[in-house]
């Protein structure tokens, strides 16, 4: 099964300085489109792993909040999130 990760609002400010973000999405099944629920993500800065969270039961999912900076996301068996 080959899953689709859509980042809908990559890094949202919460704060006036900015200090902390959110990274939020949608996960999906890449050829039917039908949503994933309980799918753990990790959200990854400098290799390491800094938060997770699970989709909801829609395949919506939020991390953070998180320090500014760039982060990746890996679906918690390993699989890479598409770029």
């Amino acid at each position: 099964m080959r899953i689709q990760v859509l980042i809908v609002a990559a890094l949202l400010p919460i704060a006036h300085r900015a200090s902390a973000q959110f990274i939020g999405g949608h996960v999906a099944e890449s050829h039917s489109g039908h949503s994933l629920g309980g799918i753990r993500l990790v959200a990854i800065k400098d290799k390491k792993d800094v938060s997770t969270t699970d989709t909801d039961s829609s395949g919506n999912f939020y991390i953070g909040p998180l320090r500014p900076g760039v982060y990746r996301l890996r679906i918690a068996d390993g699989t890479a999130a598409p770029s």
